[in-house]
């Protein structure tokens, strides 16, 4: 819950003078009595243990450090975090930040332990439910989004080419294909994300660079209708490289009656073809954070009626509701009714995603001749992000009302023994209802691509990031070596 809500609360909540309680951590507040009673001032010591932050403020100074180019800084704030072996969040955002940092076989220990975590909670059931309907969605293990799981493998395959690993790299484009594959399975009419295109297409590149040739045909098949669902789902279409990269693959392995069929369906297909068997580089330019989630926070006060004119009154409900609110629409937090006294609080909190600010809009790859490419958006995490989330709201939803009527009940059962237990439920009720705002942080928002063929040996280029305009707001240069025979692949980060 936020601060100024809480103040609020506390201000009309009734707080015995001079009394001060502590506000989620961030300081104290000093409230006044308006209604008196101890059970407001129990609720309002219950509002004050709930406002515990959400994941994405705890940790903001990581961040922080991101954005302003300090990796390595940003790894050892994250690793003063109590280590959590059995969190695969945890595990998910300390093997991303070692990969950032330059620690890649670190970030590869912590990639392997947050995949053997996934697969355990995939083949185990859900355990505490029972805790959660009573608490909330914090108490459970966090199994991640399907999506974020999936970049395991992208993240931890350019580990492999980063310390000269092909063969590792190679057994990460396996186990992805392998993922999405059971994906696919699992998911069939429960999700519309069943197929990642983008990370089909990057296997399939790898494969091609090793000169497993049948599997980078069955991957850009994949990837060819991964994309049509891009279009569809996403606004993303497939970029024109693939096409050309699925129909010289087709070539390769002497599917030609298929090869014939895509080029009928692309006229110019050939030529475009013919220039793609001579790319030799591939560069990958992620940009922006991946939306994260916040809570709504919904605080309602409930009051003893005392008011003579309404207090026997039947059938003119809609009438009081309507003085109530017409009188203290401004602030339902200010009221300062003699006639009212308060009885007690229902509190819910929603998990909200949210965009995380992001000042990249286009992208460009500038060679030592002077050429600048454009690279094309080839996988947009933060609308991939939000569908998964929006699929879950209505389990999110069903979970938040069932929990909270339980609660209730239990409360008014309490409340039935001993007002001063109701009270003490009461608290109970409000101090555990946090929205789950789990989701893992630092991915990035989108995900560009351009291919180059470039002469063998080492070149230096330059990528631009530029914003709404073209503005030119980051410049990050890369450096690779270009084969005579296979591809390089490079990657560049800009959290701008």
């Amino acid at each position: 819950m936020r601060n100024a809500t809480k103040s609020r609360l506390a201000s009309t909540l009734a707080l015995p003078k001079n009394t001060k309680t502590r506000m989620g951590g961030r300081g104290f507040c000093r409230a006044y009595s308006t209604f008196g009673g101890n059970a407001a001032t129990i609720i309002v010591a219950a509002l004050a243990v709930s406002g515990c932050g959400t994941h994405s403020e705890s940790l903001t100074n990581v961040r922080e450090s991101l954005l302003a180019g300090r990796t390595e800084a940003a790894y050892r704030e994250f690793a003063k975090k109590k280590e959590k072996s059995d969190d695969l969040l945890y595990l998910l955002e300390r093997g991303y930040l070692a990969h950032e940092a330059g620690q890649y076989d670190s970030s590869n220990i912590a990639f392997d332990a947050a995949e053997l975590r996934a697969e355990e909670l995939y083949t185990k059931s859900i355990s505490g439910e029972v805790a959660a309907l009573i608490t909330s969605d914090n108490v459970l293990p966090y199994r991640g989004y399907p999506h974020e799981l999936v970049m395991i493998h992208y993240y931890r395959a350019f580990n492999y080419l980063m310390l000269g690993q092909r063969d590792g790299a190679l057994v990460e484009a396996r186990k992805a294909n392998q993922r999405l594959a059971v994906l696919q399975d699992a998911k069939e009419g429960k999700t519309t994300y069943q197929n990642d295109a983008f990370m089909q297409y990057f296997t399939a590149m790898l494969y091609e660079a090793e000169g497993e040739h049948n599997d980078a045909a069955v991957a850009y098949r994949d990837a060819h209708r991964g994309y049509e669902t891009y279009a569809e789902l996403y606004g993303t279409a497939a970029p024109p490289s693939l096409i050309a990269d699925f129909h010289a693959a087709l070539l390769r392995v002497g599917a030609a009656d298929e090869a014939g069929t895509l080029l009928e369906r692309y006229p110019s297909l050939q030529k475009e073809s013919d220039l793609r068997m001579h790319a030799n580089a591939v560069v990958f330019i992620e940009t922006g954070f991946t939306p994260y989630l916040d809570a709504v926070d919904i605080t309602i006060p409930v009051f003893e009626e005392t008011d003579s004119k309404f207090r026997d009154c039947k059938g003119c409900e809609n009438d009081y509701a309507d003085v109530l609110v017409s009188r203290y629409h401004h602030n339902i937090y200010s009221w300062r009714r003699r006639d009212l006294s308060l009885d007690h609080v229902l509190h819910f909190s929603f998990p909200m995603m949210v965009d995380f600010p992001t000042e990249a809009y286009t992208v460009t790859v500038a060679c030592a001749t002077g050429h600048a490419l454009a690279p094309v958006t080839v996988e947009p995490l933060d609308a991939i992000a939000k569908r998964s989330f929006d699929e879950r709201i209505p389990k999110i939803l069903v979970k938040t009302v069932a929990r909270a009527l339980i609660k209730e009940f239990a409360r008014v059962q309490a409340k039935k023994e001993d007002k001063a237990l109701g009270a003490l439920v009461n608290i109970f009720n409000v101090a555990t209802e946090r929205a789950d705002t789990r989701s893992c942080l630092f991915f990035p928002n989108t995900i560009w691509m351009v291919q180059l063929e470039l002469p063998p040996g080492r070149h230096d280029l330059e990528v631009a990031v530029r914003g709404v305009g073209g503005t030119e707001i980051e410049r990050v240069p890369v450096t690779l070596d270009a084969p005579k025979n296979g591809i390089v692949f490079a990657r560049v980060r800009s959290f701008r």
